[in-house]
């Protein structure tokens, strides 16, 4: 993408796009867990005018802490809402990781061991379960904005990275027949019971 989303037909939600946490689309009230969730004027777009609010926003900060699984991330609302365990499904956003010496969620649900991250190593890995996984062969770059989407059909699931499929290139169990294991709230830049962290950096237009 090249210029911000807008709330299409058949937008769940459409947030960290504005000057304040609000869900653009109109669907959703959200909330924020931890005293670190900051609204920024930062964005993946050029300005090529002076920042207006009313305008764009830019993204929102997350401090995610390496030492608890869940520290500052968004409450989005029941999962069931948002995220079908073996249906059709995007999400997308841009992703500015300022760091990935753990592995780092950008969502997932709060009970649940399904969920979309960036391992260590700079790949991004789609959880079903915590044990049926597939991870990418391209990666991200730290301290850079970069476009993510993950697609998914109740036969498929492919990641894409700044709009290019990125084949799968790890997988672990089974990944593309797997039903997610969802529990709880569902939440942008949270981390998991079974120990992955809360996303560090910005988050645009998710």
């Amino acid at each position: 993408p090249t210029t911000k989303l807008s709330a299409i037909s058949g937008t769940t939600l459409l947030a960290f796009n504005s000057n304040r946490i609000v869900d653009s689309s109109g669907n959703v009230t959200l909330n924020t867990s931890g005293d670190k969730v900051i609204v920024t004027n930062f964005s993946p777009y050029y300005a090529d005018s002076k920042y207006n609010p009313d305008t764009h926003g830019g993204s929102i900060y997350l401090n995610g802490d390496t030492n608890t699984p869940a520290d500052d991330y968004l409450i989005l609302g029941g999962y069931g809402d948002f995220w079908d365990a073996k249906g059709y499904n995007t999400f997308e956003c841009w992703i500015y990781p300022t760091d990935i010496s753990v592995q780092r969620e950008i969502f997932g649900s709060v009970s649940g061991d399904g969920d979309f991250v960036i391992d260590a190593d700079r790949q991004l890995r789609c959880h079903t379960t915590n044990n049926n996984y597939g991870d990418t062969s391209g990666t991200v770059i730290i301290n850079e904005w970069t476009h993510v989407a993950l697609q998914q059909t109740p036969t498929t699931r492919r990641i894409y990275i700044n709009g290019v499929n990125s084949p799968i290139s790890g997988l672990g169990g089974d990944y593309a027949g797997a039903s997610w294991n969802l529990g709880g709230d569902m939440v942008i830049g949270g981390g998991t019971p079974t120990g992955r962290r809360s996303f560090k950096g910005y988050i645009a237009d998710a």
